[in-house]
């Protein structure tokens, strides 16, 4: 079932939901994600909170590893993924260096 605002990102970039084959580290990163149904409740938290007056805040709902959203993504389609690891030791340079060459 194609999903109507994603049908609508990838009109006008084609790139925006391109999936990653790459996993970093063993899979063992960790991601950050939030529904965009849960972004105003989260506003209305902060905006209300004042210890959030002029700085900035990182809110999330789920934290999960790459290989959880992999387990997870083989459980709903029933599918097996390609995937290309990629090991870096914390530099920018090293991760972008084992992705380009």
């Amino acid at each position: 079932m194609p999903l109507p605002i994603l049908d609508e990102a990838t009109a006008w970039n084609p790139d925006f939901i391109k999936p990653s084959k790459f996993v970093y580290n063993g899979g063992t990163t960790k991601c950050s994600f939030t529904d965009n149904r849960d972004i105003g409740k989260f506003v209305a938290k902060i905006v209300a909170d004042p210890r959030t007056l002029n700085h900035y805040v990182f809110c999330y709902a789920e934290e999960l590893t790459q290989n959880d959203i992999m387990t997870l993504a083989r459980e709903v389609s029933g599918k097996e993924f390609d995937t290309i690891p990629v090991r870096y030791s914390g530099s920018c340079h090293s991760c972008l260096t084992a992705l380009f060459l």
